[in-house]
């Protein structure tokens, strides 16, 4: 059955990258022939299929890494079934508006128009998947997927309750509650609450402020809070999602997708200015492939169909909440897209004082299970200014008391908190480097996009430790990968931590690659 899962997946993933129609038969017969011949039939394959046709646009290698690639698949060619897992329930929503019916297509041209599809979250367990059909329901809360009915899909630990702040963060907090308790009145209503109903409440929120201050955090308990009532109707990205989601589909397929949602949600909302602020057509990005021209702005601009989603928005009374670092005015907007914003409530999360800094140490110490003193707790928030930084050294602290296995001595704590700020601080271009000798690759290639095993190994061991040593987010490890989508971090990340539990010789090289990071000095 493992031979059948690595052999399935592989083949489905070189199919979606095959346009030809005439390649079917020949895709068929190389499928076919890899299950009779048990020597090695995955680069074989993975060959015959590559060759089979051009990319198509919507499925790129790119995009592949982004929807893809996290995917488990198992293949009982037997029973003419295929299960699928999603690394976690958020992915489930993105992958069944954007990319299920291409899927579904593609892996019933290879395997037979009959082949039934089941889909779950998480590992693949003994019991079989649920279906990713669901009937007609009596409520919102029924209509839940059943792949997705985890209550807090954005993880566990966000969620008002576990939010760290203080009076000047009650005006921030008051109004996340707020426009949560609109959403889910409309949603349980079918109208927007008046006064009388839930009292005041934002229709638009903008979520902003410093680095490290706890934006990303009230728009996840937001987001938790929403999916128990909204599920699919929810949609949550970042804006890099977002411009993905314009880039690989019709403006106006996209448009619908999103004005269908009852609650969008935007993280990273200050990267609008990377992106252009014209969206090319298809055929415009086809010529300039072609003919090795500059592409030519030709669609409409990413920022216009905010605009347009904003005010559909709120015309109908739904919420849209965004996040961003800075503030609005600091963001590229454009003055129309400004406007609106400028209609909606403003929420400037403060940089965190000692105290509120002191409290998170001690939350991420507990949740951790780090035996730490007051008084290490109390040194790390000196040292650190804002939480995501703090949440990058209580990782390390953890790694090198797992690494030591001992308590640390107050030398060793103190060489940690001032690690962030000294010339020989460890930097994501060192893990690379020290992780490209180690397996013997170039650090450029892990970099890259080449999908040879030794360098996806190689990427997702430098991700991890990016992660553990570093603290940094999965959307932060993704852009410095390549630009890479978080669900293919947080992939990568998962699949170290699964290796290293079943495997010696893996948690040995994990563990002399840890050291050889933290004993460096530059």
């Amino acid at each position: 059955m493992e031979l059948r899962n690595a052999v399935s997946k592989e083949t489905l993933r070189k199919y979606l990258l095959t346009s030809s129609a005439e390649a079917i038969p020949q895709a068929r017969s190389s499928l076919l022939s890899c299950f009779t011949n048990a020597e090695n039939p995955k680069p074989q394959l993975q060959e015959r299929l590559s060759a089979a046709g051009e990319a198509l646009e919507s499925c790129s290698e790119t995009a592949l890494q982004s929807w893809f690639d996290p995917l488990e698949i198992l293949l009982d060619q037997e029973a003419g079934t295929l299960a699928v897992r999603f690394p976690h329930a958020f992915f489930a929503i993105r992958f069944s508006s954007l990319f299920q019916k291409l899927f579904e297509k593609k892996a019933r041209e290879l395997w037979g128009k009959g082949l039934s599809i089941t889909y779950g979250a998480g590992k693949f367990t003994p019991a079989p998947p649920v279906p990713f059909v669901q009937p007609a329901p009596e409520s919102r809360q029924d209509a839940l997927h059943p792949a997705v009915a985890n209550p807090m899909p954005f993880g566990e630990e966000w969620t008002f309750d576990t939010f760290i702040g203080n009076g000047k963060h009650k005006w921030a907090l008051s109004l996340a509650r707020d426009i949560t308790r609109r959403a889910v009145y409309r949603a349980t209503h079918g109208r927007a609450p008046s006064l009388d109903d839930i009292g005041e409440a934002p229709g638009l929120l903008v979520l902003c402020g410093p680095h490290g201050t706890g934006k990303t955090h009230l728009l996840r308990a937001i987001g938790n809070e929403l999916f128990r009532t909204l599920g699919s109707d929810l949609y949550y990205a970042s804006l890099s999602d977002l411009e993905l989601l314009f880039a690989g589909r019709s403006v106006l397929a996209a448009r619908q997708e999103l004005l269908s949602k009852e609650a969008i949600l935007i993280d990273d909302f200050q990267h609008l200015s990377r992106i252009p602020d014209k969206t090319p057509t298809t055929a415009s990005r086809f010529r300039a492939q072609i003919v090795a021209e500059p592409e030519q702005p030709a669609g409409p601009s990413v920022r216009e169909e905010l605009c347009l989603l904003l005010d559909r928005f709120m015309d109908q009374g739904k919420p849209v909440i965004v996040a961003g670092v800075g503030r609005p005015k600091e963001w590229s907007l454009g003055k129309a897209l400004l406007s609106r914003l400028e209609t909606g409530l403003w929420a400037e999360l403060p940089e965190p004082d000692l105290d509120v800094r002191l409290r998170y140490a001690q939350q991420q110490a507990k949740f951790r299970r780090l035996p730490l003193s007051r008084e290490q707790l109390l040194l790390i928030a000196q040292h650190c200014p804002d939480v995501r930084r703090l949440s990058g050294v209580i990782l390390r602290v953890a790694s090198h008391r797992s690494l030591l296995g001992r308590d640390l001595s107050e030398q060793d704590m103190l060489n940690i908190v001032r690690q962030g700020g000294e010339s020989s601080a460890l930097t994501p271009q060192l893990i690379v480097s020290i992780v490209g000798e180690h397996c013997g690759v170039p650090a450029k290639e892990i970099l890259g996009e080449k999908r040879r095993p030794d360098l996806v190994q190689a990427r997702q061991l430098a991700m991890y430790l990016c992660r553990e040593l570093l603290g940094h987010s999965y959307p932060v490890i993704g852009r410095m990968f390549g630009g890479k989508d978080h669900s293919t971090v947080m992939h990568g990340v998962k699949k170290i931590k699964l290796l290293q539990e079943s495997d010696r010789l893996a948690h040995s090289m994990v563990t002399e690659l840890t050291k050889a990071c933290l004993e460096h000095r530059g």
